[in-house]
């Protein structure tokens, strides 16, 4: 995921801040780092500490995995735009024209709440078990 116009700080406060609803399992994965001259951006990954705990992501065949789920990122993304108004957020599902012919925008304090819950309905599975990122949350 990449967040421009946003510091490794803020990304970690943002972390802090939905953690208490996630049992404090939700971390930034350790290859996080700030990018640009003026140190105005973070590529990074949101994961957990426990691929048992709450709010981690089930795989499509029902696997446990060390990452977080689809409200977990909700709520994290929601947060760093409270702490980040001007953030541009990319994910592998925003900035994305899929197959269907769908684009989903990168992410905007302007268009968050609209675009966000439109992810939650992208097949992710395959055509013989279709499955949507709300359905693999251990949450």
């Amino acid at each position: 995921m990449k967040l421009q116009n946003v510091t490794l700080q803020q990304f970690d406060q943002a972390i802090r801040n939905a953690n208490p609803d996630y049992g404090y399992n939700l971390v930034i994965h350790p290859d996080a780092h700030e990018f640009g001259k003026r140190k105005i951006g973070v590529q990074g990954r949101l994961t957990v500490l426990s691929s048992y705990g709450h709010g981690t992501r089930l795989s499509a065949s029902g696997r446990h995995c060390r990452a977080a789920c689809w409200h977990a990122f909700r709520d994290v993304l929601a947060n760093v735009f409270v702490l980040a108004p001007d953030a541009i957020i990319t994910t592998s599902l925003a900035n994305n024209r899929f197959r269907d012919g769908t684009y989903h925008p990168a992410y905007t304090a302007a268009n968050w709440e609209a675009n966000y819950p439109r992810t939650g309905d992208i097949n992710i599975g395959s055509l013989f078990n279709p499955v949507t990122m709300p359905e693999l949350g251990d949450c």
